[in-house]
């Protein structure tokens, strides 16, 4: 709850009263990715300017440019930026809940469980980026679900279907981010032990690559 609160704060004091209007505000980069986000709305597809010949790809996170395109429909420009904050409040407060799980799966006391929620909830860098309206909150959102599934895998052996989940979150990841793919290279490396390396393991592997392909050719 302190942290909601905090959160809600945060994104408050970005606003202002223009013309006895309320204006929310990014940082420049997030008001880049809302402006292919509302033109992609308006049905001029993504592009900086409609009409544009030839369209100008000024974002390099795909995903979260579809996803500012939920608040960029629902609200109206200069209420926009404020839902997108909140959106970046209730990603953060969902990192504090997976942080929990994966200390908890990691065996740590309470103390430890408690601390572990505490430094991801209050990371400065994590909390400011994400609540100005930057993707960096859900990649490490991805990246914590993803460690949970590691540490959730049957120890001894590890099973294609956890192999194909973490690939599947390095690859939404990829979209989100592209060099936020790199931050899983130690989850691939504890899951394909080279004794277990097979046909089956390299097929799991597909979803990152088909994500990979797909923002190379998107």
């Amino acid at each position: 709850a302190a942290f909601t609160g905090l959160y809600a704060l945060f994104v408050g004091r970005t606003a202002f009263v223009h013309d006895g209007r309320l204006v929310g505000t990014l940082f420049d980069d997030a008001l880049i990715s809302l402006r292919y986000a509302q033109n992609l709305v308006a049905g001029a597809g993504l592009v900086w300017n409609p009409g544009e010949i030839p369209p100008v790809e000024g974002y390099t996170n795909l995903l979260w440019t579809l996803i500012l395109a939920i608040p960029a429909a629902l609200a109206s420009p200069e209420i926009a930026p404020l839902v997108v904050g909140a959106i970046g409040a209730a990603i953060l407060l969902a990192s504090g809940a997976i942080a929990l799980r994966v200390a908890r799966t990691a065996g740590a006391d309470k103390l430890a469980t408690l601390a572990c929620a505490i430094l991801v909830l209050a990371s400065f860098q994590n909390s400011y980026w994400t609540l100005r309206g930057m993707e960096v909150g859900l990649v490490s959102l991805f990246l914590l679900i993803a460690t949970m599934v590691v540490l959730q895998a049957p120890s001894g052996a590890t099973s294609d279907r956890t192999v194909g989940l973490v690939s599947l979150i390095a690859g939404v990841t990829l979209l989100t981010r592209p060099d936020g793919v790199l931050l899983f290279v130690p989850h691939f490396l504890l899951l394909l032990r080279p004794a277990e390396i097979s046909v089956r393991r390299l097929l799991a592997l597909s979803p990152v690559i088909v994500c990979a392909l797909g923002h190379l050719l998107l």
